[in-house]
C-alpha cells in the first residue's frame, strides 16, 4: 500500500509539471501572437541607432520628406515597424526573378507575324 501512494504522488507531481510548462507555452505564444501592446516610437537619437546612419543623413530625409515619421514641436518620432517597411521598399530582384517575369512576360504577348 506504501508502495501506491508514493506512485500515485509521483504521477501527481508529473502531471503538475507537464500543465505548468503547458500554462508558459501557452502564454508565451500569446504574448508573441498579438497580444502585446505596439511598440514605443523611436525618438531621433534612437533612430539613428537603429538605422545606423548619420545625424545629416536623417535630417535630410525628415526635410524632404523621404522618410516616414512623426513631428510632435520640435521633436521627431519614427515607427520601428513603419522604418523597416521603409527600408524594404526597393528590393532588389535576384536573376532567377527577372528571368521568371521575362519569361512569362514573353509568353503573354501575343505573336504578331
Amino acid at each position: 500500500m506504501d508502495l501506491k501512494f508514493s506512485l500515485d504522488e509521483a504521477i501527481r507531481a508529473i502531471v503538475k509539471e507537464e500543465n505548468t510548462l503547458l500554462l508558459n507555452k501557452i502564454k508565451d505564444l500569446l504574448n508573441s501572437a498579438g497580444g502585446a501592446m505596439p511598440s514605443k516610437p523611436l525618438s531621433f537619437n534612437e533612430t539613428l541607432e537603429y538605422l545606423s546612419v548619420s545625424k545629416s543623413f536623417l535630417y535630410k530625409k525628415t526635410s524632404s520628406a523621404q522618410i516616414p515619421h512623426s513631428k510632435r514641436g520640435k521633436r521627431l518620432f519614427f515607427e520601428k515597424s513603419v522604418l523597416d517597411s521603409w527600408l524594404l521598399e526597393n528590393k532588389v530582384r535576384t536573376v532567377s526573378e527577372i528571368k521568371d517575369l521575362a519569361n512569362t512576360f514573353l509568353s503573354s504577348k501575343k505573336r504578331c507575324v
